[in-house]
């Protein structure tokens, strides 16, 4: 095993409220379980978050409640822990099923990724339909004890597609491409191996795979950069974006390259390319011969007519157009400049909507808000906490003119 290298120089980076702890499991072996040794799965942490706490245990039961051997330290670098199956001892049979690993910091939300590891002789039936998230296990009558079934993660979402911040959801999700998954907890973009950036529109190496992190700042190896070598190893990000093959690669065994048309993490995106599926990078989506008409960008991604709620060059700017109508691509100016809740357009020779300020909220920011400074949420004007820390509440702003007064004199 080789994953051994981190890219020298990376900048710093800062965080938002609600953003994961970014961390990504890489998993050797994943379906050899009973054939082989070294099975083993890795937390590797990226910069800003390489000193967060992590533990390891075991997702769900499912022949065993068997915890995972104790994590170590990486050869290489200190920023990654390690689990290892040992050869023997159980694990044979006891090394299936789900493991996760856990990253905390003290100022950020608590970061689950799970990935799984299943018998080389697994037969996989068709993913189950269920509107309850969680992990699934899938045998035949009375082969349970055996080890052969298949296991399923079902990721439901809080929000609505292209929504964030439950349980109202106002929020729009940043765009993702490249097979990038927008976090409804935070509307950030959590990106797949070889793409990064606010939109995982970043490609971080034309022509291959080997990069994974937040900043592509991994690699399988340094030696030659093969272009293949994290073909094989599964890779989990945190929820939604759950776990899938590294760019160009797809299958059970994630060995198996991307067939003309397909590019990206587990051969998911659709080339359009020119030149047909052919002239389609698999790594990295960059068409040999321009893009097809109706796509621009260095992936042939950016559609000419942008999603609803979105414009600009690109269409990753956000319009906030009132029931969510469609915005006009160029300038982002909504329908008759009728702007969502929290939002509106401020002044004369403007056309873009702009969120409330100076303590108002509601349709066309005509409500004022009677909470803390800063605090006044600008859909509803619910105050968000009053700026202390001995206290904090969410209570309407029509409440908030006699409560807070009476809380802040407490508090003195």
């Amino acid at each position: 095993m080789d994953v051994n290298d981190t890219d020298p120089d990376l900048p710093s980076l800062t965080h938002i409220a609600g953003e994961v702890v970014h961390i990504t499991v890489l998993t050797v072996g994943y379906t050899n379980v009973g054939s082989s040794s070294g099975l083993q799965y890795q937390c590797w942490g990226s910069d800003p978050d390489t000193d967060a706490t992590r533990s390891f245990g075991r997702s769900a039961p499912i022949t065993t409640d068997r915890s995972p051997p104790e994590d170590e330290r990486h050869s290489k670098h200190y920023f990654v822990r390690v689990v290892k199956f040992p050869t023997g001892d159980g694990w044979d049979s006891d090394g299936y099923g789900p493991f996760y690993c856990e990253a905390s910091k003290p100022d950020r939300d608590v970061t689950r990724v799970t990935t799984f590891f299943q018998r080389v002789d697994d037969q996989l039936p068709n993913p189950i339909q269920t509107s309850d998230q969680g992990i699934y296990e899938i045998y035949y009558d009375n082969e349970r004890d055996q080890n052969r079934g298949g296991l399923y993660k079902l990721i439901v979402r809080e929000c609505a597609a292209g929504k964030w911040g439950p349980p109202e959801c106002y929020g729009i999700c940043d765009k993702c491409y490249n097979g990038g998954v927008c976090d409804d907890k935070s509307g950030l973009c959590i990106c797949p191996n070889n793409f990064k950036g606010p939109n995982c529109l970043e490609i971080c190496r034309n022509d291959g795979g080997n990069r994974f992190g937040l900043n592509c700042e991994f690699r399988c190896t340094r030696n030659n950069d093969p272009a293949t070598k994290c073909h094989g190893y599964l890779f989990c990000l945190p929820d939604p974006y759950g776990c899938s093959c590294d760019v160009g690669a797809h299958g059970l065994g994630c060995n198996t390259q991307c067939t003309s048309g397909t590019y990206g993490p587990g051969c998911s995106q659709t080339c359009h390319c020119a030149g047909g599926g052919s002239s389609c990078n698999i790594y990295s989506g960059i068409c040999t011969g321009g893009c097809q008409t109706g796509w621009s960008g260095d992936s042939c991604q950016i559609p000419d007519e942008c999603e609803a709620g979105y414009y600009g060059s690109q269409c990753t700017d956000k319009c906030h157009c009132l029931n969510d109508e469609p915005c006009e691509k160029q300038t982002g100016e909504c329908p008759e400049q009728k702007c969502a809740l929290g939002y509106k357009v401020r002044s004369t020779g403007q056309v873009i909507c702009q969120e409330c300020e100076g303590r108002t909220f509601g349709l066309d920011c005509l409500q004022q808000c009677h909470c803390a400074q800063e605090a006044c949420e600008t859909e509803r004007g619910l105050c968000q906490g009053l700026n202390h820390t001995a206290f904090k509440v969410i209570i309407p702003s029509i409440y908030c003119i006699l409560f807070c007064s009476l809380v802040r004199r407490l508090l003195k």
